[in-house]
């Protein structure tokens, strides 16, 4: 019997040593990465690097960190498989996403071709002045709208809005008539979002 007991424990301390922490970074009003994918099982800790407060705040309630002032961090574990959009409640344009994978056991298939339903590439040129190039790719048809938000959250325009096919895009920004400074833009596929910044200088 203690045997058994034994065994079990260390099974179970076996299975605990495959859990990691994942980081990400708070710092120039974004969350680093924007993306990021796990295993049930994991935690993820958010660290502000930032001058200014954040949150970590759950787009559909499962997760809420409370205002992070500069070096605070937030740890939670994930069980349960599934897509988490998630974004600062104080700067509403600071939007990123997390996927929690279910842990695949030695005999699982593991599916290799299940492509991303998209991608979001930095802007080039960044630092960039009057205008830069935003590329994209969606894994299907679908409608996708890419926004572009000042430091303060607030919505300087919609670039674009409608509907894409599935591949690559890409379009230009032309931000002549815009104030020097660091920006946001958004693209949104569905109900997934992902953000990224840029710096306009003049």
């Amino acid at each position: 019997m203690q045997k058994a007991l034994l065994v079990i424990m260390v099974l179970a301390l076996s299975s605990l040593s495959f859990a990691e922490i994942h980081d990400v970074t708070i710092v120039d009003f974004s969350f680093m990465p924007s993306s990021m994918t796990i295993t049930a099982g994991d935690t993820v800790r958010w660290t502000n690097q930032d001058a200014a407060p954040h949150t970590a705040t759950s787009d559909n309630g499962v997760w809420d960190s409370g205002t992070l002032t500069t070096g605070n961090s937030y740890m939670r574990a994930f069980d349960d498989p599934g897509d988490f959009p998630y974004h600062c409640t104080i700067h509403p344009s600071m939007m990123a996403s997390l996927t929690v994978n279910s842990a695949t056991g030695i005999n699982d298939p593991v599916d290799n071709q299940r492509p991303e339903s998209f991608t979001l590439e930095g802007n080039y040129p960044n630092p960039f002045n009057a205008s830069t190039t935003i590329k994209f790719a969606s894994a299907n048809e679908a409608h996708a709208k890419i926004t572009v938000y000042d430091i303060l959250g607030r919505e300087v325009q919609v670039v674009f809005d409608g509907t894409v096919a599935a591949g690559e895009h890409s379009l230009i920004w032309d931000a002549s008539k815009n104030a020097s400074g660091v920006y946001f833009y958004r693209l949104t596929i569905g109900d997934k979002t992902e953000t990224k910044a840029m710096t306009l200088l003049k």
